[in-house]
């Protein structure tokens, strides 16, 4: 489970963003309407920087139509930023969201009885599958891992360590050591 998490995330990431750059911004990305309209304005604004420069005028030859582009293009460059902005809130949210349910099924997993393994069995295939899908989401986006809260990921681990660690020094009598 753990290694289809990896081709998925791989595949969704940096092969999806070579085969289908238009769905990878539209669904990883953000913003893929202003990149592709920031791209035509760049191209027809190049274009005429390098009729501007065969010619030998200045930015004074700037006719109204090109100004005009290049306070669209400052607009466009606004709203992409906004709209990347606002889908890597998204998922952020959602890598969150995955990270918090898996602590809450480990900590569950730690309160099952030994009789209870068809129990066992389901939270450890949850536990993988989330782990996977984090993994893939991660592959897939991995600029989310740069604004990650160390903090708040320290926290987590040792929430989780000792989520894990504690109801097993209960079970073992209180001696530190498991049977």
């Amino acid at each position: 489970m753990l290694m289809a998490g990896v081709v998925i995330g791989v595949v969704a990431g940096p092969v999806h963003v070579r085969v289908a750059p238009g769905s990878y911004d539209r669904l990883l990305r953000g913003g893929g309407a202003q990149r592709s309209e920031l791209k035509r304005i760049d191209g027809e604004l190049d274009a005429w920087r390098k009729r501007i420069e065969a010619t030998g005028a200045t930015d004074s030859a700037l006719d109204p139509r090109e100004f005009h582009d290049m306070q669209r293009r400052d607009e466009l460059a606004k709203a992409l930023s906004a709209a990347e902005r606002g889908q890597q809130r998204q998922l952020d949210a959602l890598s969150l969201a995955i990270l918090l349910v898996l602590v809450l099924i480990m900590m569950l997993e730690t309160l099952l009885r030994p009789e209870q393994q068809h129990a066992r069995e389901r939270f450890t295939a949850i536990r993988y599958a989330l782990v996977a899908a984090w993994i893939a989401l991660t592959l897939a986006r991995p600029s989310m891992l740069r604004d990650l809260n160390v903090v708040f990921l320290t926290l987590l681990v040792v929430v989780t360590a000792l989520a894990a660690w504690v109801p097993l020094k209960l079970k073992s009598g209180g001696g530190g050591e498991s049977s």
